[in-house]
């Protein structure tokens, strides 16, 4: 509720704090603004600035969603430096238990030029907050009733504060996940494990800042293992039982000397892992450590990025180890796994052998939001940039889009920008049909993002969605009787709900895709149509992947060395044939005289630079599609018949291979 309030200044405000410049802009200010608290001075590095905390009349606050106290910064220096922004940060931390908006602020500056460069900062950090800037000049020379309220336009109204894709790291524009965040932390501070799983754009990531973000809050401390860089997945069980030791020592500051020499071989690694630990432990106040492994698929058997994870026991020693240390020592840390599927926490046996974490990471699934989040995420953003959502509107984004927060976001974000004109405007039915319709194609590679991992690592469950969404209940019913974790996987990530009549999709647009998507094969009636379906995949992939490849070596090795490992990987006679070559014309996007089976086996050879083109595959799993779509993928040449089976495998491996050439 706005609590209506009168221009001026506060009985205890003390204007004497301030310069005489600044004095003469806070009366010019005090004619249309209540002014609550004279801050006076704070200290950041060598720099200086003064700082007072302010109110807008009921017009003005209604207008751009501001009903708490404004923090207004005045910098007296000539140039504007980035760091001035952090100043705010401070100044917040310093009124902690005060009602103080935290997305927008007012900066006041001597730099003429100060917009165009607080612009620039906004570009590079798009999750900085709202900083509405001055010119002393403006502010006092220049001043009228509409100068505030005009830069207040300029700077809310063109910002798309919908149109953020990255995690977010702050708490700002962070919405509905506060229940997860806080189960996390208290299931922490008690000793207990956690699991989080969701599909790509779910907000894990976001959701793990917040989460390390709380913890931080309360004393307590927090190590993260991001699984999906080689720097984690290429280390062998016991060499990373040493990045987490070390890492560990790291974050607590521990002054305590370990020798890591000779110390953490497969032989005695977990042995030395619980004496590190405790050491470290013992060495700084006690408090229980929180260990994060993101993308936790990439060190699982069956999905992981590196073959000592997928084939070997490596997974089951290392949480052996973990779990071993644990069980003596809870008061020292507990884990927090986090990835796409639960395969990781369920499975009861992998690779032969019991499965160490089975049942003692409740797997908690990201869920969607409820009408009443995203109406608080849509009008809390909309109203900073003009944008009124009706309760019909609000609900039409929860049920179209199954309340997942990044494609609501999109949506608002292609409102906004079809939206001309003076603003504060209301988003009527009209503009909402208009964008909606031109969003369903917009958001097609958004939707790939999402369920893409589903066909590339977990086909059973995009293969339920492709069963669905054609109509094919009989073979989804009998399916999920048989296997009811594919259904609990899908239902978990959102993607599909129970109804009276049976299950059904949780969105429509995915539904329309998944059946776009496959309906490329479906229409295929004919073994021509197969054919020429086919032999069209082909040929881009080979285009692709030898215009890929070319870049890629050439940028690592130099034209020269890069043409030499093109030869290498060829058969001696071939090797002769094409020597003195050129590398353009070696790997020629149209007319390489190369064949797939060489591009494939220079892939092979050459896996350390190429591999990195397909990240998150490993090698094998290339391999596989690679040889698979070589054996299978041409059959316009052999005249061959091409089986239901064979069609379903191939529009299984070509986009496995294709997505990551075009995101490359």
């Amino acid at each position: 509720m706005v609590i209506e309030v009168q221009a001026g200044f506060h009985k205890s405000f003390q204007i004497e704090k301030f310069r005489k410049s600044e004095q003469g802009i806070l009366r010019k200010l005090a004619q249309h603004w209540y002014l609550t608290r004279s801050g006076g001075e704070i200290k950041v590095a060598n720099a200086r600035y003064s700082y007072l905390l302010m109110k807008p009349l009921k017009e003005f606050s209604e207008m751009f969603n501001i009903d708490r106290e404004i923090l207004c910064v005045f910098s007296e220096y000539a140039q504007f430096e980035p760091r001035t922004i952090d100043v705010f940060d401070q100044i917040h931390a310093m009124h902690s238990g005060a009602r103080l908006e935290n997305v927008c602020h007012i900066l006041v500056s001597q730099d003429p030029d100060v917009s165009e460069k607080v612009d620039k900062v906004v570009d590079e950090d798009p999750e900085s907050p709202l900083v509405i800037p001055f010119t002393y000049t403006e502010l006092y020379e220049n001043y009228n009733e509409n100068v505030i309220s005009n830069k207040f336009r300029t700077s809310y109204f063109s910002r798309n504060l919908f149109d953020y894709r990255n995690p977010l790291k702050k708490e700002i524009f962070f919405f509905g996940r506060s229940e997860i965040v806080n189960d996390v932390v208290d299931r922490h501070k008690s000793g207990e494990h956690s699991g989080l799983f969701g599909l790509r754009k779910s907000g894990k990531t976001s959701i793990v800042y917040a989460i390390e973000r709380a913890l931080s809050y309360q004393g307590f401390i927090s190590v993260g293992f991001d699984c999906e860089t080689p720097a984690t997945h290429g280390l062998r069980w016991y060499e990373l039982l040493q990045r987490v030791v070390s890492k560990y020592k790291d974050v607590r500051e521990s002054t305590v000397k370990i020798d890591f020499t000779g110390r953490y071989t497969e032989s005695n690694a977990a042995e030395s892992f619980p004496q590190d630990m405790l050491a470290i432990y013992n060495s700084k106040k006690r408090i229980r450590t929180l260990l994060i492994f993101d993308e936790i698929e990439r060190i699982t058997p069956g999905t992981a990025a590196s073959a000592h994870w997928n084939d070997q026991p490596d997974f089951i020693y290392f949480w052996q180890t973990l779990r071993a240390f644990y069980q003596l020592h809870t008061e020292v840390l507990t884990y927090l796994v986090v990835g796409t599927n639960p395969k990781s926490v369920e499975e009861v046996r992998l690779l032969g052998h019991e499965n160490p974490i089975f049942a003692s990471i409740p797997p908690r699934y990201i869920p969607c939001f409820d009408v009443d989040q995203v109406s608080e995420m849509v009008r809390g953003l909309g109203a900073y940039m003009g944008l009124r959502f009706s309760t019909d509107i609000c609900a039409r984004l929860t049920s179209e889009f199954g309340g997942h927060p990044f494609l609501i976001r999109l949506m608002c974000s292609h409102i906004h920008e079809k939206i001309k004109g003076d603003r504060p405007v209301e988003v009527d039915r009209s503009v909402y049909r208009v964008s909606g319709t031109e969003y369903a194609l917009f958001a097609e590679e958004f939707l790939e993002m999402m369920i893409g991992v589903l066909r590339e690592s977990f086909y059973e469950e995009y293969e339920m969605l492709v069963y669905l969404a054609s109509g094919d209940y009989d073979t989804f019913s009998e399916i999920s009787a048989e296997y009811p974790e594919l259904v609990r996987h899908l239902m978990g990530y959102g993607l599909i709900q129970r109804g009276q009549q049976g299950y059904e999709f949780n969105l429509e647009i995915l539904r329309d895709y998944v059946l776009k998507k496959e309906r490329k094969i479906s229409l295929l009636k004919t073994n021509d149509q197969q054919v020429s379906h086919i032999s069209g995949l082909r040929n881009k992939l080979e285009r692709d992947l030898r215009d890929t490849f070319k870049t890629v070596l050439k940028s690592v090795h130099g034209t020269a060395k890069a043409t030499e490992r093109v030869l290498a990987a060829l058969p001696g006679h071939r090797r002769v044939t094409f020597a003195g070559t050129a590398l353009n014309d070696l790997l020629d996007r149209t007319k390489s005289p190369l064949f797939f089976l060489e591009i494939i086996q220079l892939l092979s050879k050459d896996w350390e630079t190429l591999g990195r083109i397909f990240e998150g595959l490993t090698k094998d799993a290339v391999l596989f599609h690679l040889h698979y779509i070589n054996e299978h993928g041409r059959p316009d040449a052999h005249g061959k018949e091409v089986s239901k089976d064979q069609v379903n495998q191939l529009d299984c491996s070509f986009p496995a291979v294709q997505t990551p050439l075009d995101n490359f």
